[in-house]
């Protein structure tokens, strides 16, 4: 059987794809000079751009003008050569490119997320700073892109980080009165050690409990507009959202299912949900979309009451809305001025209207108030960190039991820490991650 030699370069477009002025293609890999050289492209400066026009080795064809950008080892994005192409963003240019790079015998195109891998396998990046380039490619918004370029920074890294360097240097201690049991230790260790990783676990609470801030920074802020039928919901939504996503008609009772839209306000994510009009009613379907407004009241963040009367405000006062802003609408009508309300508006004229966003901004600033300081930003570090909590607080409540045992719950929580930036062996949860990235990261 022929020898199928294992082709270490890779490369693959690293722009988006279609036509543009300018597209990047990346190679990188172990040859990449002789690939190079075998392109007729072998004279590179590291880090000096060079514009050159590339010819096809076989045909003498022109591929096309472009710019070379190379990177020796292990000073690039993956720690190997790397060579950028910056060429025209057609799709026959990078067709020919393609195919005289295939013609070279010594590289392939790259898997999802290989460029990625690579720069963690050859310690370019952690498993953190790995998933913040997957939020920035994926990120919609100012907030999520500042807090997927903190962690690109490494601010969840040196976090992790530091917390492993405090169960690591409890370990040692606690190691220490096993081993010199009977030598003069001081009386005071133990409970050194026990505030420790006290203070460790108090600090992982805390960012477990901020879990659900960072997730809804990524997935979005819930607003529902709540209120009775004719209110002027649907009206509210299509304004705030500037798009007729609902239906707006006189007849009550027309929105039956939450309907949802997106928009970014102050940069942050929000999912506007717009519900069927509270009250009661005898058509099953009606009633059904009724129960499952009242249902979005509680996964809500926050509610826009909307009422127009005392009729439709009493029927809100009777909910249990938690956060709210109450708005009257129909301001452009004689109605009661001494009704309760936050914000007056009409959805008729637009009157007010930039008064509601407003108005949830600052609920939204708020809320996300501190959000620098979080570190579990995935599903992913916060089940990880419960693990490790689990075991750290066994080991607080296992004081009775000797050191050769609780010492093991702590080197479980290093290990289970450890595995969330990648400082133990993480081979079965690499393809979950780099599965998620397009190919030419």
């Amino acid at each position: 059987m022929e020898h199928i030699p294992v082709l270490n370069n890779i490369y693959a477009l690293s722009s988006g794809a279609g036509k543009a002025g300018v597209a990047v293609v990346r190679l990188s890999g172990p040859d990449v000079p002789q690939i190079m050289r075998q392109i007729g492209q072998d004279n590179l400066t590291p880090r000096y751009a060079k514009l050159t026009t590339i010819i096809d080795p076989i045909g003498q064809e022109e591929v096309d003008q472009c710019l070379l950008l190379y990177f020796a080892a292990p000073h690039s994005f993956t720690g190997e050569h790397v060579v950028e192409f910056h060429l025209h963003g057609s799709k026959a240019v990078l067709e020919h490119l393609f195919k005289i790079l295939n013609e070279t015998k010594l590289c392939r195109l790259a898997e999802a997320g290989e460029f990625s891998r690579r720069a963690f396998v050859n310690d370019k990046l952690d498993l953190t700073r790995v998933e913040a380039i997957a939020a920035i490619l994926d990120a919609e918004t100012l907030a999520q892109k500042r807090q997927a370029l903190r962690q690109l920074g490494g601010s969840a890294a040196q976090a992790f980080g530091h917390m492993r360097a405090e169960l690591l240097k409890a370990i040692s201690l606690l190691e220490a009165t096993i081993d010199f049991s009977e030598e003069d230790i001081p009386d005071d260790l133990m409970d050194k050690i026990y505030l420790q990783i006290a203070d460790v676990e108090v600090y992982i609470e805390r960012q477990l409990k901020n879990f659900g801030r960072s997730a809804k920074l990524n997935e979005g802020f819930n607003v529902a507009i709540i209120g009775a039928p004719n209110v002027g919901k649907s009206s509210l939504m299509n304004l705030l959202v500037n798009s007729d996503v609902a239906i707006v008609s006189d007849q009550a009772g027309t929105t039956r299912d939450i309907i949802r839209a997106r928009l970014d306000i102050d940069g942050y994510m929000v999912n506007l949900l717009d519900s069927a009009g509270i009250r009661k009613t005898d058509n099953l379907i009606e009633a059904e979309g009724v129960k499952r407004a009242e249902n979005l009241i509680e996964k809500a963040d926050l509610v826009l009451a909307l009422f127009d009367d005392k009729v439709s405000l009493r029927a809100l006062e009777q909910l249990n809305l938690g956060k709210a802003i109450f708005i009257r609408n129909k301001s452009d009508l004689d109605v009661d001025e001494g009704l309760r309300a936050d914000i007056v508006v009409s959805v008729k004229t637009g009157k007010n209207i930039d008064r509601v966003t407003q108005q949830i901004g600052l609920y939204l600033g708020e809320y996300f108030d501190h959000v620098e300081d979080d570190i579990v930003t995935r599903e992913r570090h916060r089940l990880l960190l419960s693990e490790a909590q689990v075991n750290i607080r066994e080991f607080l409540q296992s004081r009775h039991l000797p050191e050769e045992i609780t010492a093991e719950y702590l080197r479980r929580a290093i290990n289970i820490v450890g595995k969330i930036t990648g400082h133990v062996d993480v081979e079965e949860i690499l393809g979950e991650i780099f599965s998620g990235f397009c190919i030419g990261k």
